[in-house]
């Protein structure tokens, strides 16, 4: 990172696309050491007299939404830190239980609004 980044935050990778593992050689992050993957957290700072960004914490990962063309492997677990697929987990059973909740009380489509 060079120079003022204040408004940057890192997060790890959070997607997958088939052409990834070919892009990650070509920029020289070793796709088969998830260490070189996981340097997002652990930034080189070139020219700034400040700690500029912010690191992304487990409960604010989101998935990113791409088209199904690109296949279901949101996020590659291989590149992602357990601690945010376990957030992801979390939210997403959360987000199930709130749903069945909801089936289960058999609301009108006024209630259910």
């Amino acid at each position: 990172m060079y120079g003022d980044n204040r408004a940057c935050t890192l997060g790890p990778i959070n997607v997958y696309y088939p052409q990834m593992i070919e892009h990650m050689n070509a920029a020289g992050v070793e796709s088969r050491n998830t260490r070189g993957a996981h340097n997002w957290s652990t930034p080189i700072e070139i020219c700034t007299d400040l700690h500029s960004h912010n690191l992304l914490q487990p409960k604010d990962y989101f998935k990113l939404a791409l088209p199904s063309s690109l296949g279901d492997h949101n996020p590659i677990p291989l590149l992602t830190p357990p601690e945010f697929i376990n957030a992801l987990k979390i939210r997403e059973e959360f987000f199930l239980e709130v749903q069945n909740t909801i089936a289960k009380a058999k609301l009108n489509e006024e209630q259910e609004k």
